[in-house]
């Protein structure tokens, strides 16, 4: 599946020189970005990760094999007040 179209923009760790449970991975999107913490979403295999996200303030949602990309958009911008899923 091509995520690239469904997104405005991705953030990989490995690019912004740390690691998805540091802080400093969320703090250095929202710079990048210009966007307030709730008005982004990680979406993620880790439950640590989501965990790290929702810390900082994101909306997150646990991806494992059974989940469906438009049900987790739709979750997603179905809360304006952002929120998480696991």
């Amino acid at each position: 599946m091509d995520f690239r179209r469904h997104f405005d923009g991705m953030h990989y760790a490995v690019d912004l020189g740390f690691r998805k449970h540091h802080r400093e991975f969320y703090t250095a999107i929202e710079r990048r970005i210009g966007f307030t913490p709730r008005q982004i979403c990680l979406i993620d295999d880790r439950a640590e990760n989501v965990a790290s996200a929702t810390s900082a303030g994101w909306s997150a949602f646990h991806w494992n094999p059974s989940s469906r990309l438009d049900e987790v958009l739709t979750g997603f911008k179905s809360d304006p007040d952002g929120g998480s899923a696991t």
